[in-house]
């Protein structure tokens, strides 16, 4: 382990973590505890989501600081998981976590990554060369306009 970060597959003794770092990152977007409570078996990683998806984690300063997995999604992959410690956050950590999971799909030549983003995130997507190709309605109570960007980037 190292004081530098190192990205890397994750293992399946991590997933209690991982799940851990999603339920934090999610809260720390300043939903209510009764929406991330909701959510929980969403921002749940069993150990069998490492078998069937592809995670990995960002690890520095000898603990898993960050993750992402991908899934294949009808001729490309789709991004369901890139969570940052809070602790952790504004390091860099999302773009490096990002940037593997794109060089990940591309190099399997897959033909697209498609992300279903959080509200707050369309901007860091779209700075990483993904473009909003629709929404999906998301409402929460005191915000029923609520939706969810739909980002996507293209390799052929």
């Amino acid at each position: 382990m190292s004081a530098f970060p190192e990205l890397r597959p994750a293992r399946a003794a991590e997933a209690e973590r991982l799940s851990v770092i999603a339920h934090a990152a999610k809260a720390a977007l300043g939903y209510a505890p009764e929406l991330i409570a909701s959510w929980r078996e969403e921002l749940t990683i069993a150990p069998e989501l490492l078998q069937r998806q592809t995670v990995w984690v960002l690890e520095c300063e000898n603990a898993v600081q960050g993750f992402f997995s991908l899934h294949a999604a009808a001729g490309g992959a789709a991004l369901a998981h890139l969570w940052v410690d809070p602790p952790a956050q504004r390091r860099g950590f999302g773009s490096m976590l990002l940037r593997k999971a794109l060089q990940l799909a591309a190099v399997s030549r897959l033909g697209f990554l498609q992300v279903d983003a959080e509200p707050s995130a369309e901007d860091f997507y779209r700075r990483h060369g993904l473009e909003k190709v629709g929404e999906i309605a998301a409402p929460i109570a005191g915000e029923p306009g609520r939706v969810r960007p739909q980002m996507k980037v293209r390799f052929r």
